[in-house]
């Protein structure tokens, strides 16, 4: 009995060394297995935040496109040449005589606006106006095409007037009309 005695408490004094000069070993354990918990955790997020960071990537890139039709149709300066060229394009497409054209510019919406609202307080606008007066020579039907051909172009272009004087078959139109840019 006392051999049972005897080893019963060298089993528990066995244990007791072990718990008690291992405990910090079990502590170091158990803070490391924190420490690699938060570090996955940490990792699964840069990783998430990496995806959204390559997401909006493809997303600008995508929109690239959109950005180019949006400069062509409101342009960051008024570039008058390439607009006469356009509307020398829409009269020859559309079977009209391009006879005359006017062209000038407002860096400032509010000068075109002060022709129509006196003593208003004006908006300041994102944009200037191109103000364009042109004279064709056609027929009715042909200045059907020619509105049509501005209301599709890519540039936008507003028709502000229309006059038109008959000579037999053919029509002189005088037209006033706006395009716009950015400031």
């Amino acid at each position: 009995m006392i051999k049972n005695i005897v080893i019963i408490i060298l089993i528990l004094s066995f244990i007791g060394v072990v718990v008690l000069l291992d405990i910090p070993g079990v502590q170091d354990v158990l803070d490391l297995r924190k420490q690699i918990e938060q570090e996955k955790e940490k990792f699964i997020s840069k990783q998430e935040l990496t995806d959204k960071i390559l997401k909006l990537i493809n997303e600008y890139n995508d929109s690239q496109e959109t950005i180019n039709q949006v400069d062509n149709i409101f342009p960051d300066e008024e570039d008058i040449p390439e607009l006469i060229t356009q509307i020398e394009f829409l009269a020859f497409e559309g079977g009209l005589i391009l006879e005359n054209i006017d062209v000038s510019s407002f860096k400032n919406i509010a000068e075109s606006k002060a022709e129509i609202v006196r003593g208003q307080e004006q908006k300041e606008e994102d944009f200037n106006i191109v103000s364009i007066k042109i004279k064709l020579i056609g027929t009715y039907s042909s200045f059907k095409n020619f509105l049509k051909l501005v209301e599709n172009n890519i540039r936008l272009i507003d028709i502000d007037s229309v006059e038109f004087v008959s000579e037999s078959s053919f029509f002189e139109f005088n037209l006033s009309l706006k395009a716009y840019f950015q400031k």
